[in-house]
């Protein structure tokens, strides 16, 4: 128990009390510790010396390689200096953040159901009547651009039987769609066909739309519609990323060999940490121009929570790919948390955390 104390110690000390490098009295102090530790240092001294014999025969050059290495290896030996403002706490020690009252609004969704509500009521707070117009409109406006023969403009009643029609069909598989209406009566699906007839099918499949072509933004365009939402995040939040499985031709198309789902789009993605409910996400396109991007992490959160950093007090849950030093103190001064695993490669990583023999001893 005593050791354990006394290396607990050790680490506050380096942590928190290292001096600087060039202090004199810290070196000295030092290397009278070094002086002190018996057989080692008695070992050292002697390589030290046979270096010393070797050394005059080697030339000027030689002499000032040597010297550049055991500079090296002094700077090795020393503590790291960290970030004077980063404050860290003792491993032994039991800390318990007390966040502040949550600001926000109240978790969950946004509308209020009775229990014994259809379902269909749910479907129309997703599917509202602003978005069956809108099909109504484009659908008619492509189908006009693309000069179909005997088109008949649809209607908001027609477009609804077509999105449940489909709804159905995905239920109800058959090996083709013609087959519904087969005049074979083993693959037939009567059900189904007396709603449209084949030709006004496939007319209303390949003309649906949601845009007006003519005035769609290029390419290179930074333009994009943000989702409707109808839930509101309550106070804990996570930030993740996704894979969507697909192997078929995609310009996006990542592979990840570590992952579940090896190949497919990858989304970054943003939900409540109580119920996994999706609320935002963004589609990751690659390198820009072949080359790795810079602070790619810090940009994926800060993009997510961006509508968060209202000084609500929420807390960004994440895994050790987005958190850093660096990204929770950007987060702190917009008055929102974060909570994460810290990979030791980041900066400003604790130098004593970094000893595995240390670390060894204290679990």
């Amino acid at each position: 128990m005593a050791s354990y104390l006394t290396d607990m110690d050790e680490i506050h000390r380096i942590i928190f009390e290292a001096p600087d490098s060039s202090d004199d009295s810290w070196q000295s102090s030092s290397e009278d510790s070094i002086r002190s530790s018996g057989s080692d240092s008695e070992s050292e001294n002697a390589q030290t010396s046979r270096g010393s014999e070797q050394q005059a025969q080697f030339s000027t050059s030689g002499t000032s390689r040597q010297q550049l290495s055991a500079r090296r290896q002094r700077q090795r030996s020393l503590p790291v200096q960290q970030d004077p403002q980063t404050e860290w706490r003792p491993i032994n020690e039991r800390y318990e953040v007390q966040y502040p009252e949550f600001a926000g609004p109240e978790h969950g969704p946004t509308f209020d159901f009775p229990v014994d509500s259809d379902p269909v009521i749910f479907f129309d707070k997703l599917f509202t009547n602003e978005l069956w117009e809108l099909l109504v409109i484009e659908t008619n406006r492509y189908a006009r651009q693309n000069n179909v023969n005997n088109w008949q403009d649809t209607t908001k009643e027609e477009i609804r039987c077509f999105i449940g029609f489909l709804f159905g069909i995905s239920i109800n598989k058959v090996a083709e769609i013609n087959d519904i209406w087969s005049s074979d009566w083993v693959v037939a699906c009567p059900a189904f066909a007396c709603f449209f007839t084949k030709d006004r099918f496939w007319a209303l499949w390949t003309n649906i739309h949601l845009a007006d072509n003519e005035k769609a933004p290029p390419k290179e365009s930074s333009a994009f519609d943000k989702l409707y939402k109808n839930f509101d995040l309550g106070q804990n939040v996570s930030v993740d990323e996704a894979m969507v499985k697909g192997k078929g031709p995609n310009p996006v198309k990542q592979y990840m060999p570590a992952k579940p789902i090896k190949r497919g789009s990858k989304l970054w993605c943003i939900g409540c940490s109580c119920c996994a409910y999706l609320w935002d996400f963004q589609l990751y396109a690659g390198k820009e121009d072949n080359a790795p991007e810079a602070g790619l992490s810090t940009r994926v959160v800060c993009n997510l929570c961006h509508p968060l950093l209202d000084d609500k007090h929420h807390v960004i849950y994440m895994d050790n790919f987005f958190s850093s030093v660096a990204l929770c103190k950007k987060l702190k001064g917009f008055g929102t948390y974060s909570v994460g695993t810290l990979r030791a490669n980041r900066k400003d990583y604790p130098e004593a955390l970094k000893d595995k023999a240390l670390l060894k001893k204290l679990k």
